[in-house]
């Protein structure tokens, strides 16, 4: 009997699943999650097919043997996911991956109308689709609609997403932008997302305003919510915080979530606090080196993370150094260019 097997819902899998993945131990340990997610999305669990469909995708987990790039089966799994529970968040990752092919703006029109909302992602997912699906209209419809979704007298049901549309909208006006409106659906969008996270938990694009411009801890009320309830990039951006707090003890756990979840910032920022005097405790310099890996091959410039971790562990590494700068100097990361370096100075 395998391990997956030992899932007796879809929750569990997933569960199992994501303790695999933020292990840092080896690379196998993303293998071994693979079963996990897909059982989980067999039984009906759509944040598993979610986090199965992305590392499918991700090439972080191809090479070695690991996850092969399997852009049809996610495809595939989004798809059906979304035809048999209507939940927001798949059917409109579905419809953007299909979008430009015959029968694409279904899926996004279901994410739109989907009732499958319980968690914030979905909500999220919701009013995200609903805006998105108003490019389907003509020109003087379309802001017609966001208006309407955007200025509604109850603020609960406000669409922040369609207030951003808006607000870009006034602010690109050919040469004679609309000031005051762009200055007044800037601010109903954050007003509508900060009701979005004190009524429904729904964090996400509140603490994705309040990070723009400020990294610091008046961010925390919208940030920790959404990285507790979504656990996607905003743990990077409540793991950033924590770190520019002197809190690094503190940041590993949400900086392990964002890798875990396929962020690279997230990734190698858990394993630089890995090999400080912040690590937590059971996190070695092996851990710090399997996340910065990961980090690198998820983004060409967190290759430094790798030299970074290589130049604080004893040894001559010198080869690997250069080799991970090499690659981060091509991935854009002009200090990584200079002679020497062992990652950000």
């Amino acid at each position: 009997m395998s391990n997956a097997s030992l899932c007796s819902s879809g929750g569990g899998c997933l569960g199992s699943a994501i303790d695999l993945l933020s292990r840092f131990e080896s690379e196998e340990d993303a293998t071994k999650a693979r079963p996990y997610l897909e059982l989980g999305c067999r039984l009906g669990d759509d944040a598993a097919c979610l986090l199965y469909a992305t590392l499918l995708q991700s090439r972080v987990y191809s090479p070695g043997g690991h996850f092969a790039l399997e852009w049809g089966t996610a495809l595939s799994i989004l798809a059906e996911a979304c035809d048999l529970r209507g939940g927001s968040e798949t059917c409109r990752w579905a419809a953007w991956e299909l979008q430009g092919r015959t029968g694409w703006e279904k899926y996004l029109e279901r994410a739109c109308q989907s009732t499958e909302t319980s968690s914030s992602g979905g909500r999220e997912a919701k009013w995200m689709a609903c805006m998105e699906s108003t490019h389907l209209l003509p020109p003087t419809d379309r802001f017609a609609a966001l208006e309407t979704m955007c200025d509604t007298d109850d603020i609960a049901a406000a669409n922040p997403y369609a207030c951003g549309q808006l607000e870009l909208r006034y602010a690109s006006l050919g040469t004679t932008p609309d000031t005051r409106k762009r200055k007044y659906y800037a601010e109903r969008e954050r007003e509508v997302a900060a009701e979005m996270c004190r009524a429904h938990r729904a964090c996400y694009r509140a603490s994705v305003l309040a990070l723009e411009g400020d990294v610091s801890n008046t961010s925390l009320v919208f940030v920790e919510p959404a990285c507790k309830e979504r656990v996607d990039s905003a743990c990077g951006g409540y793991g950033a915080i924590l770190q520019k707090d002197g809190r690094g003890k503190e940041a590993a756990p949400a900086l392990r979530a964002d890798c875990a979840y396929g962020g690279p910032k997230g990734c190698a920022a858990f394993a630089r606090v890995a090999v400080s005097k912040d690590a937590p405790d059971g996190v070695s310099a092996a851990h710090a080196l399997v996340a910065a890996h990961r980090a690198c091959l998820l983004e060409d410039l967190q290759c430094s993370a790798v030299a970074e971790v290589l130049a604080a562990i004893p040894g001559d590494h010198a080869e690997e150094i250069d080799e991970a700068n090499a690659r981060a100097c091509e991935g854009g990361y002009e200090p990584a260019c200079r002679p020497g370096s062992s990652g950000p100075q």
